[in-house]
């Protein structure tokens, strides 16, 4: 028998927490919208959520422009790092090994910045809690990049390292694709891997689109069909889903050929499964930390507070009885005010009672 989830509207101000990314860190605001204006830029240069997930005691969200925010007994820290953020693009956070792992890049098409790279600029960065600092684990020099050329996008399998290498020629834009076995990244170490130690596999645009390309939701794993059942199977969404390790971020679709198709997230861990759309509405099954399964094993659906005009909800995480939702405002490729929401979910899920 299919169990309907039981739908919660949050209203009262004692369930959420709101915040925003300030020069040096982030501050509670009472509103977004009420949060200081900031002029809109580029996503790709503007400081924003740019992705999120978990590890086996921790939160983890990577602020493109600012650095790692780690969540950790319902305390948060941006753990800055001027160096490597301010002149390039953060994206692509997978967890490798329980370590948050991110591409670095410079984004040749947005980019005010036009210094040529050099070979010892990394591209591949992985964060060590226990110090606090971010660690190349792959450079230019290692994938034989030249000035011009730069890795645009690069992701990670669960075995391999898929990467787009985009070229500027006086003439012309040009492409190239490369894979990479996890297994030599970890065995060599970044700092002795040289041009001829990497093993580099060049791939057609073909093969790269197929390890990039994202699955029918039919596929998608039992626990988040289960939760998103009662979303109708005609509803066009995209969703971004990690599992347990966080090694690798897959995507779903479900009629995605509509224009207006909702963005959505979710992580599945040993024992919850949870979800959250642009639009605020999210969905939760299982039991957080330390916590039984509420509302007798119903899923629960809820709805973050309603964003203004222009603004979206991107991705989240989850720590014991704590969610964090990225919020940002929009304007086609541009982004102006951002930050992220603390969603109480003992409140919601357990009503606990301060």
């Amino acid at each position: 028998m299919q169990t309907l989830p039981v739908d919660i509207t949050i209203t009262k101000p004692d369930t959420h927490i709101w915040y925003y990314f300030t020069p040096s860190g982030y501050a509670v605001v009472d509103l977004p919208q009420h949060s200081p204006q900031v002029l809109p830029k580029p996503w790709t240069e503007a400081v924003r959520i740019a992705g999120a997930g978990i590890t086996t005691d921790k939160a983890y969200a990577l602020v493109n422009r600012s650095g790692l925010l780690e969540f950790e007994n319902e305390n948060g820290f941006i753990f800055q790092d001027t160096q490597t953020f301010t002149q390039k693009t953060a994206d692509d956070l997978v967890f490798v090994n329980d370590r948050p792992t991110f591409l670095i890049y410079r984004n040749t098409f947005f980019s005010t910045n036009n210094t040529k790279g050099n070979g010892n600029e990394p591209i591949l960065m992985q964060f060590n809690s226990n110090t606090g600092i971010s660690y190349p684990l792959l450079y230019r020099q290692s994938l034989r990049l030249s000035a011009n050329s730069e890795i645009t996008d690069m992701f990670y399998s669960g075995t391999n390292w898929y990467g787009c290498i985009k070229t500027i020629t006086e003439k012309r834009i040009l492409f190239s694709y490369v894979k990479i076995p996890q297994t030599v990244i970890v065995e060599l170490g970044a700092a002795s891997i040289s041009e001829n130690d990497l093993k580099r596999y060049t791939i057609t645009v073909d093969e790269y689109r197929k390890a990039s390309s994202p699955y029918s939701f039919a596929q998608a794993p039992t626990q988040l069909k289960d939760l998103l059942s009662a979303i109708p199977a005609d509803y066009p969404f995209f969703i971004s889903v990690q599992t347990k390790s966080g090694s690798s971020i897959t995507q779903y679709v479900q009629n995605t050929m509509d224009p207006n198709a909702q963005q959505g997230y979710a992580i599945i861990s040993d024992t919850w499964t949870a979800a959250v759309f642009a639009d605020g509405t999210a969905y939760f099954s299982g039991a957080t930390a330390g916590r039984s399964v509420p509302q007798r094993g119903k899923k629960t659906a809820f709805r973050l507070p309603k964003l203004p005009a222009g603004y979206v909800y991107s991705s989240f995480t989850v720590l014991k009885d704590r969610m964090y939702v990225a919020w940002e405002q929009t304007d086609f490729y541009k982004t102006g005010r951002s930050g992220f929401i603390e969603v109480d979910l003992g409140k919601i899920l357990y009503g606990d009672i301060s």
